[in-house]
């Protein structure tokens, strides 16, 4: 399947869900308010990606190297070697000790980072984070043209965000803007969390995508797909 960064890894059906792996040339909007399940999706599409050979920029505003290694290895998703052979770039926006670092210049600072861009894949979790922070919109609005142009590279770019935290009017226009947008919704049924994803745009299709696929998260495991809970 060429024209996709796969995600297939043996213990989940995922891509199945989800065309084989995400579009080359692609800008992916993950969309869910806070404990929707935005951080777990990505790190399974992270370690998809660093499992079937491509080379993967992770950059975290929740997270320092060691809650994101600690993470990982919680999930059984270990990616320390793939860190220590730099086919995984890990970026915290946070420092490992001290207060959070000033964020109101990171995107103009990210852009000009060459470096964090070289990779095959770019994960940003979460953009809303970063994005919060700006004092005005242009910037925001240039890094959305930014990712379109490195994606035109032949690259993926996965954004996640929370609506609650992100101007509507400029999440109204990432939304229109790219091209997989998937929203996460968790809701308490009968006493459990129950997380969807649901698919609402899902462009270069070239396989199956599901429109509407239930997740849990289990301990050593990581992501398992639930099979009650998909269309």
């Amino acid at each position: 399947m060429p024209d996709v960064y796969n995600i297939k890894i043996d213990r989940d059906t995922l891509h199945e869900r989800l065309n084989g792996g995400i579009p080359k040339g692609s800008v992916s909007l993950v969309e869910g308010e806070d404990g929707s399940g935005k951080s777990i999706l990505s790190q399974r599409l992270l370690y998809g990606f660093l499992m079937n050979g491509y080379t993967v920029t992770y950059i975290s505003t929740e997270l320092t190297t060691k809650g994101f290694l600690d993470q990982m290895r919680s999930l059984n998703y270990d990616v320390l070697n793939f860190m220590i052979s730099r086919q995984l770039l890990f970026i915290p926006v946070y420092p490992l000790i001290g207060m959070p670092r000033t964020r109101e210049d990171f995107i103009e600072r990210l852009m000009s980072a060459k470096e964090l861009f070289k990779n095959d894949v770019i994960i940003i979790d979460t953009f809303s984070g970063i994005a919060s922070n700006q004092t005005g919109e242009q910037s925001i609005l240039d890094a959305i043209y930014f990712f379109k142009k490195l994606a035109s590279t032949n690259k993926a770019i996965i954004l996640t965000v929370d609506p609650e935290h992100m101007n509507p009017e400029l999440l109204k226009h990432l939304r229109t803007t790219v091209e997989i947008y998937i929203r996460l919704v968790s809701d308490l049924t009968e006493g459990e969390m129950t997380k969807r994803m649901v698919v609402m745009r899902f462009s270069y299709a070239t396989d199956f995508v599901g429109n509407v696929t239930g997740f849990r998260v289990e301990p050593q495991v990581g992501l398992v797909v639930d099979i009650t809970t998909v269309a």
